[in-house]
């Protein structure tokens, strides 16, 4: 390209079959405008500027991020979003060429057209609200290379029309307006119809963790606490769907491309952001990106002190909603806002204590137990810390078969404590359900707290997923599979959520859809213990005692050993004849590893039942029954007792 194409004088770019205009900031192909990021499409102009010359990363990354410190990545990102948008598929080198370890060159042919002699002219929006690549005109300008073609057809000399056709052509014009605002006025009185949804409407979102750049090792979770925030506020919006932290957070840390974790994650548009920490300085840049096509729909840069965190999540969680065309209500705009705590510290030990809760470990419930505790300590009016201190005593009880005498009057009283702060938080409302379900067996009352939950928060995957569970366990299997793909839907790669669907069709009798199940989450995670032991027991049920037995090995293997669940084992061995190792699993199962463990009564009727032992496996069952073992909810729906169940014994054991 020559010096006059490189000079300051006002032109377009030609390469291929697009057109740059940099002072207007548009890209056009044919008729149709390219939509590119703001950074994209700055990169464009540095590259085509310099068409022919190699550009290291450092010297591009300068040009479009001055006086900003960003990852190595953002520009890889961009570059990624202009290949995709030029469609250099076929030929990697057409437009834009990487030189290995140094940078980039724009490899394409670039025509410089002057438009300093152009008459202005009024720009038409095109259908997504940027200016048409018809407002431009075809002409040719020959520069010392020749005729240059560059953009459409050029428009004739003005010609002033006759003031009666001028007339008649400003009555039709009036008239047709009046058509139409009359048309508008009618569907929006009558109800019938809505404006178009505009190109950023957005429906469904992933917020990643932010990348933290210069932070401390305590730091580590100040990225993953800001999605947490951000997921937390605009989860409570009604018409956006947010991926939860649980879905997210594995992601912490990593270089992939947003727009295909987007993909992954099956949203309309992904939210990542930047955190740069330095004393008391906290600058924030965030963007949000439409996985369609990798545009950026918002981004913003925010400096704050770091005790002003909170004040950061409020202006991102607004700019973000407005961003995304959601229409709030006046309830919602508070939400957007509200804050549990002014405590960064308790905060920030809540948070950890969440993404411990969420591995959904033996290992990872206890640690919660500590960072919730701790957070309490440094607040002790956060209602979410007390929400997630009543999740992990529950789960506690189930994994590692502690008593409930001590431990589910502790979920108890923390649920308690939370709504007694706050009524209107979620968690605590699920998590009283939870306890008034599984230890309680309050059914009806557990249906009210689980709905009240919901109602608070349609985007909390965990009640959806409980009330499922609840739903299926109590007869109710249409609806409570209708709530467990709601569960999915918003968090469609958690592994306990696809646990439980396939958990569900094996209590149901659709044994073939759960070993189908079970398999797709073990390719998720070949180390999710229950999904092996479930896994297992499907296989049972279809007389595959050797898949079956192959799987509990590996459920032992993957649970760190012996577990309560052994019991499954030795049924299996009672079914298929191996008499004396379920009878030695049974002895097993009578004495707990520890003290303060109670028997597993369930679990041992479970073992006598594969042996066929019906009196003493109603012996336990009924020993199961006074000591309130929670899983003998299943009971009524295990298809592993169905020959107790022309006992009617077994039907009013619940009642």
């Amino acid at each position: 390209m020559k010096d006059a194409a490189r000079s300051g004088i006002s032109c377009l770019y030609g390469f291929g079959d697009f057109r740059l205009d940099p002072n207007r900031r548009r890209v056009f192909h044919d008729e149709e405008t390219i939509l590119l990021s703001p950074k994209a499409l700055e990169t464009l102009i540095v590259l085509v500027r310099n068409a022919g010359k190699i550009l290291h990363r450092d010297e591009l990354m300068k040009a479009v991020w001055p006086d900003t410190i960003v990852e190595d990545a953002n520009l890889t990102v961009a570059i990624s979003q202009l290949r995709k948008a030029l469609g250099q598929q076929r030929d990697p080198d057409e437009f834009i060429q990487t030189i290995p370890r140094v940078g980039y060159r724009f490899a394409a042919e670039v025509r410089a057209i002057d438009l300093k002699s152009e008459p202005e002219r009024t720009e038409a929006p095109s259908r997504n609200g940027e200016i048409a690549a018809s407002s431009f005109p075809r002409r040719e300008v020959h520069l010392q290379d020749g005729a240059i073609p560059v953009g459409p057809a050029p428009l004739g000399p003005r010609t002033r029309l006759p003031a009666s056709s001028r007339r008649h052509k400003a009555v039709t014009l009036s008239l047709l307006a009046l058509v139409f605002v009359g048309l508008l006025s009618y569907f929006f009185i009558a109800g019938r119809a809505k404006l178009p949804a505009t190109s950023a409407e957005v429906k469904s979102m992933a917020i990643l963790p932010f990348r933290t750049i210069g932070t401390k090792s305590d730091d580590d979770y100040l990225g993953l606490g800001l999605a947490d925030a951000l997921i937390t506020r605009l989860g409570r919006m009604r018409e956006l769907t947010i991926r939860p932290i649980g879905a997210v957070q594995k992601f912490a840390g990593g270089e992939k491309d947003p727009v295909e974790l987007g993909r992954e994650l099956g949203v309309e548009a992904v939210l990542e952001g930047i955190v740069q920490h330095d004393g008391e300085k906290l600058r924030v840049t965030a963007r949000l990106i439409r996985v369609a096509d990798g545009v950026a729909l918002w981004s913003g840069k925010f400096d704050h002190r770091f005790t002003d965190i909170f004040a950061m999540q409020d202006s991102i969680s607004e700019q973000v909603a407005e961003a995304s065309a959601l229409s709030l209500s006046r309830d919602e705009r508070a939400l957007l806002t509200k804050r549990y705590t002014d405590n960064v510290e308790a905060y920030r030990l809540y948070l950890k204590g969440r993404y411990f809760w969420n591995k959904r470990t033996q290992a990872g419930s206890e640690q919660s137990l500590k960072y919730f505790r701790l957070a309490i300590e440094a607040d002790p009016t956060y209602a979410p810390a007390y929400a997630g201190l009543a999740d992990a005593y529950a789960i506690l009880v189930w994994q590692q078969n502690l008593s409930q005498n001590e431990f589910v009057p502790k979920a108890k009283a923390a649920a308690g404590k939370a709504l007694e702060i706050d009524e209107t938080i979620a968690e605590a409302h699920a998590s009283l359900g939870f306890v008034k379900f599984w230890y309680d067996w309050d059914f009806a009352g557990a249906e009210i707290e689980y709905r009240r939950a919901i109602q608070l928060n349609p985007n909390y995957s965990t009640a959806h997923h409980w009330y499922g569970e609840f739903l299926v366990l109590t007869g109710r299997a249409k609806e409570g599979f209708q709530e467990l793909t709601l569960a999915q839907q918003i968090d469609p790669l958690s592994l306990i959520i696809n646990t439980d669907i396939g958990k569900m069709f094996f209590f149901t009798g659709q044994q073939d859809r759960a070993i189908d199940q079970l398999k797709k989450v073990i390719e998720m995670d070949p180390d999710f213990p229950i999904a092996h032991l479930f896994l297992a027991m499907a296989f049972e049920q279809k007389g595959n005692h050797q898949s079956a037995i192959a799987e509990l090995e590996k459920h032992a293997q993957t649970a760190g050993g012996r577990t309560i669940f052994s019991a499954e084992l030795g049924y299996v061995y009672g079914r298929c004849g191996r008499r004396d190792e379920a009878l030695r699993i049974v002895e097993q199962l009578k004495t707990p590893a520890a003290a303060t463990q109670p028997v597993p009564t369930y679990e041992i009727a479970l073992v006598y039942a594969g042996l066929g032992e019906k009196k003493l496996a109603f012996e336990w069952l009924d020993r199961a029954k006074a000591e309130h073992d929670p899983f003998l909810i299943y009971v009524q729906t295990d298809p592993n007792f169905d020959s107790l169940r022309d006992d009617s014994e077994l039907v009013t054991l619940l009642k």
